[in-house]
């Protein structure tokens, strides 16, 4: 995602915090032909692809950027008693 690249993904418990189902990438129930249909509908459509990967993209900068990070580090150094 932080490539700007699309995505497909199970539904497993983590990816759904990131993943927005159609838009920014797919995610799959996990079956081998859902994952596979899913591959196929992102390589056969260009225009997809360049969408999804865009806000696969915009959604790690919103995330998980490195302000972000030194914020929350921060804050949890911030509340370690001296």
């Amino acid at each position: 995602m932080a490539c700007g690249l699309p995505i497909v993904s199970t539904r497993c418990g983590g990816p759904e915090t990131y993943i927005r189902h159609g838009l920014n990438g797919l995610l799959s129930n996990g079956s081998e032909e859902s994952i596979a249909k899913q591959l196929v509908e992102i390589l056969s459509n260009q225009s997809l692809r360049i969408k999804f990967g865009h806000a696969a993209r915009k959604t790690v900068m919103q995330l998980f950027s490195i302000e972000l990070f030194d914020k929350k580090i921060e804050m949890i150094l911030n509340q370690i008693p001296n």
